[in-house]
């Protein structure tokens, strides 16, 4: 009985972690905010699931490499400001 009780809490738990709630599966939310976090955590949890496979706009891939190492550098900085 208690495996059972503790497979369902891992499938509850793995359920909400994929985005895949009840709530998204009926459109329940369809606000643009509501798409935007659950991108978002999708993009936390499988980072390989957001990159952009396709042509670049002139400028924008030097554009957007900049902006992947400025974020980067928050990142770190963010990082050893917890390890202090």
């Amino acid at each position: 009985m208690k495996q059972l009780v503790r497979l369902s809490f891992l499938s509850a738990l793995l359920a909400l972690f994929s985005g895949c709630t009840l709530f998204d599966a009926m459109n329940f939310h369809s606000s643009s905010s509501h798409q935007r976090q659950s991108r978002s955590m999708q993009c936390t949890l499988s980072p390989a699931s957001c990159d952009y496979k396709g042509q670049y706009e002139p400028g924008e891939a030097r554009y957007a490499e900049l902006e992947a190492r400025r974020l980067n550098k928050l990142e770190i900085a963010r990082i050893q400001n917890l390890n202090l």
